[in-house]
């Protein structure tokens, strides 16, 4: 006996609607005035026509999670620039089926190209120190920036872009994936070993254009938890 399938409901001769999916992109706040947009996916609380425009999504929506990313090029402060690399970024982990419990904040902090790395991972170290703590308190906890939780060495890790992206095929580099705050694990574990010395306080690790859409891969996945 074949089975019976369930009809399809009617949609009235109408076409079938579907849950439409958008990114969000919003001026983050800052303590400081450093400028900041953040990146999303959302969807429609409500079945929508294709042709509808947009809803705003709601502030709920906004996934707690949050990668953080600094451009520190030469010009990374200009709104429109900081954007489109947010857009041109967050296109690489779509295409790693990130889902919508992630955000991205990209961060404009210019430095002289030839600014040497050490000073660059300082500098967005410590703005990052103090946003996390002013972001918590102070800013009615929206855009918060929680640490990790599964992983087995750092709390925290940021992205620091060092040269424009049309450069980063040249020599070495192009991004630093930089992980800071060490677990209290992780320092027991070396002191074990009998490396004392060997936790600092922050390591960065550098990444050139073919290697940086698995780095982004691996750090949204290790925000998961």
């Amino acid at each position: 006996m074949s089975e019976v399938r369930p009809r399809r409901p009617s949609t009235g001769g109408k076409a079938p609607t579907k849950v439409r999916v958008h990114l969000a992109i919003e001026e983050a706040p800052s303590h400081d005035g450093t400028p900041c947009f953040s990146i999303w996916r959302y969807h429609d609380s409500l079945h929508l026509p294709e042709e509808w425009p947009p809803v705003t999504p709601p502030a709920s929506q906004r996934p707690k999670r949050a990668l953080q990313i600094y451009d520190t090029t030469p010009g990374s402060d200009d709104p429109v620039h900081l954007k489109a690399l947010a857009e041109t970024l967050y296109g690489k982990l779509d295409m790693c089926n990130l889902d919508e419990d992630t955000r991205i904040d990209v961060w404009g902090m210019p430095l002289p190209l030839e600014a040497p790395d050490e000073d660059r991972v300082a500098k967005c170290h410590a703005h990052s120190k103090v946003e996390i703590v002013w972001r918590k308190i102070d800013s009615d906890g929206e855009f918060r920036m929680p640490p990790r939780k599964f992983v087995p060495q750092w709390h925290r890790v940021m992205l620091i872009i060092d040269r424009p992206m049309t450069q980063w095929d040249e020599d070495e580099g192009g991004s630093l994936s930089v992980g800071w705050d060490p677990r209290i694990e992780y320092i027991q574990e070396q002191a074990g070993w009998g490396n004392y010395d060997v936790v600092p306080e922050r390591r960065p690790i550098s990444y050139d254009r073919r290697q940086v859409t698995e780095e982004l891969e691996c750090l949204v996945y290790s925000l998961s938890g």
